[in-house]
């Protein structure tokens, strides 16, 4: 198994058949062309970002994405929820029914 991640805290782990989990360091950006850990083409079958998205190039970052994941898999982004605009910032109420209609649609 590979994997990818974008800090470098020490991880560790095996999967179901013991093989040893390898990991590089890397931008969501680049994560197809990382040169210690090279992810070829349709070769992936699910990337996972929890609370982190929002720091990618996201052009960039799908454009990699799209080239990796096999036909059919996954990409999951993950967030908390519930986010509320500040009453002081003009038009706030406008700007919260589009985050909660966006949200309820997309999030939910």
């Amino acid at each position: 198994m590979k994997a990818v991640q974008i800090h470098s805290l020490p991880l560790d782990g095996t999967i179901s058949t013991s093989e040893p989990i390898r990991y590089d360091i890397s931008t969501a950006e680049a994560i197809s062309a990382s040169a210690s850990l090279p992810i070829q083409d349709n070769s992936v079958d699910q990337i996972a970002a929890a609370i982190s998205a929002h720091w990618f190039d996201i052009a960039s970052f799908w454009l990699s994405a799209a080239r990796v994941l096999n036909l059919g898999c996954s990409v999951i982004m993950c967030t908390s929820g519930g986010y509320r605009i500040h009453p002081s910032v003009p038009t706030h109420q406008a700007i919260q029914a589009e985050v909660d209609e966006t949200e309820n649609k997309y999030a939910m």
